[in-house]
């Protein structure tokens, strides 16, 4: 036997339509953003720029007290980093 259509099968084909087409222009138009590069921030170009003797030493000079342990430690650690790189690169044969 064939059951009746009811209200609620209709309403729900009816809402269940237009969701389903809703997430399709969503996607549509993720994808057409996703073509055109629309999506994210474009990335800053930086520049590198190292202190000169005479403005690193200005700076140290300038640093307050309680950064002194971190300006006391920077030479250190870029020496160490250094020797670490050096070591790889003749351990490699380079």
């Amino acid at each position: 036997m064939i059951s009746p259509i009811r209200q609620a099968d209709i309403n729900r084909d009816i809402a269940l339509g237009a969701i389903r087409s809703a997430v399709h222009r969503l996607d549509e138009i993720r994808q057409e953003m996703l073509n055109a590069g629309g999506i994210g921030l474009k990335e800053p170009q930086e520049r590198v720029r190292e202190l000169q003797p005479d403005e690193a030493e200005a700076l140290d000079a300038a640093a307050r007290d309680d950064y002194r342990p971190i300006m006391d430690f920077r030479p250190a650690a870029i020496r160490v980093l250094v020797q670490m790189v050096q070591g790889q690169l003749a351990r490699a044969g380079r």
